[in-house]
């Protein structure tokens, strides 16, 4: 090779003495003298290499981390009552069953009284029927009966008159449980009502009414975030692919910290793309003490094990394409990759290279 070279110095350095000596007047080559020539010629590409090798790749990182809810209940008022207790505040634990408020009807207590005496003598009344029916029966049972007609005519008749009877309290008892119904609604409505938590967690927020207050049919009085549905959130970014990894979270400032372990339950890759999220949800299996949003979670784990990785420049992207630049003896050809995830500033490559090939990473002549 370098024969050939000093071959085509010569012959140009003699081509350009000719020109020269046939010229009327002086020039200079832009090839500058042989012997700079001659120094072109002979500078060699050195190239900066890759050598593809499987390894693990994995991946550490920090993200914000802040406590949420997913399910939460909200406590309202069925009537229109007078607020006589609130009997939690922001924050509170509270188990299922805790009494959140109590309350006092506004019925009165005269409507209840007159309610009751209807109900009595109602009840009078259809004792006095009841045994009014239980006579007809008892007359029809004493019907004399000597011929097989006569004993026909009297069967009819106990029938008739048992029908009436059973008829008659079916109705009463209907009555009297409405009734019934009516003065215990009264009662609720003029005496004291208490409000229970539907389940264990934290209160979010609390009425603005107070002790005292006349509060409408409908109104919240608490918001709970249930404690079987706490979650860890915080900004990922997308391919960092996290979904099912244990993970560490320090929620709180300076001596005031704790550490929880959890795991992550739904990340960007495993969400749909109409969701357009970067957040990735963590589950803490105890109760979070903690209530600071100045939280930090960190993860390490392995991303792919077995790996081919090279540098994320020795990549290039065209219409879509992913190629590498392969060193094969003297020579420099393209080839198509299959990328994987990208982890800080490699890239794995699941297809189009195998161990030992020597990927260039950049160039220089020299």
């Amino acid at each position: 090779m370098r024969v050939i070279k000093r071959i085509l110095v010569l012959c140009l350095a003699i081509g350009m003495l000719t020109s020269a000596g046939c010229s009327d007047t002086d020039s200079t080559s832009s090839l500058g003298t042989p012997d700079l020539l001659q120094e072109n010629l002979e500078k060699e590409t050195t190239y900066r290499l890759h050598i593809a090798q499987p390894q693990t790749v994995s991946r550490e990182m920090e993200l914000s981390a802040n406590p949420a809810y997913f399910l939460q209940k909200s406590v309202r008022t069925d009537a229109e009552y007078q607020l006589i207790e609130l009997c939690v505040d922001r924050s509170d634990s509270v188990k299922k069953g805790d009494i959140i408020a109590v309350l006092q009807g506004l019925g009165s207590r005269m409507d209840i009284e007159q309610k009751r005496l209807e109900r009595d003598a109602y009840a009078a009344g259809t004792a006095e029927m009841a045994a009014y029916y239980e006579t007809l029966l008892k007359n029809a049972e004493a019907l004399p009966a000597n011929t097989e007609n006569e004993i026909s005519i009297r069967n009819l008749r106990i029938t008739y008159a048992q029908a009436e009877l059973d008829l008659y309290n079916l109705q009463s008892t209907q009555a009297l449980n409405a009734m019934d119904e009516a003065i215990a609604a009264l009662e609720a409505a003029a005496g004291e009502a208490y409000i229970y938590a539907p389940a264990d967690g934290s209160v979010r927020t609390v009425t603005n009414y107070r002790d005292g207050d006349v509060i409408p049919a409908g109104t919240e009085l608490c918001v709970i975030n249930e404690a079987n549905s706490q979650r860890i959130y915080g900004l990922s970014s997308s391919g960092t692919y996290v979904y099912g990894r244990e993970v560490e979270v320090t929620l709180g400032r300076s001596d005031n910290k704790k550490t929880y372990t959890g795991r992550v339950v739904s990340s960007p890759e495993v969400q749909g793309s109409e969701y357009y999220s970067t957040d990735i949800y963590i589950s803490i299996d105890e109760k979070i003490a903690t209530r600071s949003t100045d939280g930090r979670a960190a993860l390490s784990f392995t991303v792919l094990d077995n790996v081919i990785a090279v540098p994320s420049n020795a990549i290039t992207i065209l219409d879509g394409r992913a190629t590498v630049q392969i060193l094969d003896g003297d020579s420099v050809h393209t080839r198509s990759v299959v990328r994987g995830p990208i982890v800080g500033n490699v890239v794995t490559v699941l297809q189009g290279l195998k161990e030992g090939d020597k990927i260039v990473v950049s160039s220089y002549n020299s």
